[in-house]
């Protein structure tokens, strides 16, 4: 949940909820984390605790926008495309914009295809099934990461 927030992709009151979940096993900046309201928190309330939170449950903390979370950004929306929850097209376009000039190798291959498809988001594309592999790959290599 850090690292998709630290993407972009996730609001705080789910980081807020992730540290619930694991607050028996953390100290004393995971307690605050966790007890932040989730109807009112927001990044500038998460972001000071973050770092200390992650690193009581030992956890690599990793700063927002930075290659490692962007990896790990893509590989859960690859998952997601793969579980159905977003489109192909979706996956690629968003590869595509968060990519610009970080050129992330992860992303890469998502933004080349975002550039080929045409102009009708939602129709049915035969690039589809191309970002459907690169997907496939992607989460094959993240799950062989140590």
């Amino acid at each position: 949940m850090a690292a998709l927030w630290s993407a972009g992709l996730a609001w705080p009151a789910g980081v807020v909820r992730a540290a619930c979940a694991v607050l028996p096993d953390g100290g004393d900046s995971l307690a605050m984390l966790a007890g932040l309201p989730e109807a009112t928190a927001d990044d500038t309330d998460v972001e000071p605790l973050l770092e200390a939170a992650l690193a009581e449950v030992g956890l690599a903390y990793h700063p927002p926008g930075s290659a490692t979370v962007l990896d790990h950004a893509v590989t859960a929306k690859a998952r997601e495309l793969l579980a159905g929850t977003i489109t192909a097209q979706a996956l690629a376009r968003w590869a595509y914009q968060v990519n610009g000039l970080n050129q992330i190798p992860a992303l890469e291959p998502f933004g080349l295809l975002h550039a080929s498809y045409g102009y009708e988001p939602g129709d049915p594309n035969p690039l589809d099934d191309d970002v459907y592999a690169e997907a496939r790959a992607l989460i094959a290599r993240a799950d062989r990461r140590p």
